[in-house]
């Protein structure tokens, strides 16, 4: 019995020394740079590296730009920008077309900066993170 309230007691030690980030807005006033223009032609270029065929890719741009931002680990603004869905159907190593998959082009003053998977909350380049892109309405 001593040592199941041992138990709960860390337990509740634990949880209770966990602190919640709460994620910010961005101010009234902040920059989101210029809007992007020739925005196929970017997503094509930085898409080439990471596709097996990419003269074969069909791109779809699914929304035009919007101002976006990103929340860092500790709940103040990272990054504040654009942001633009759109989708690849490209060829794998067989030349069969694997279907569209969806991604989102971020945008830092005009050029693009990166581009997020968000159905795996990752950079194209691997890299993982475990915030989305949120957009302002």
């Amino acid at each position: 019995m001593r040592v199941f309230f041992a138990v709960a007691i860390a337990v509740i030690a634990l949880q209770s020394g966990c602190a919640q980030v709460h994620y910010r807005y961005p101010e009234q006033t902040a920059s989101y740079g210029q809007s992007p223009s020739n925005i196929e032609q970017q997503i094509k270029d930085r898409m080439q590296g990471f596709l097996k065929d990419p003269y074969s890719a069909q791109y779809r741009i699914l929304s035009a730009p919007k101002k976006a931002y990103y929340n860092a680990a500790d709940g103040g603004i990272q990054w504040t920008g654009y942001a633009v869905k759109f989708s690849v159907n490209a060829k794998n190593s067989y030349g069969a077309y694997v279907g569209e998959k969806l991604y989102v082009a971020i945008f830092n003053d005009g050029a693009l900066g990166n581009i997020q998977d968000p159905a795996r909350m990752e950079w194209i380049d691997g890299s993982f993170t475990n915030r989305p892109i949120n957009y302002m309405e």
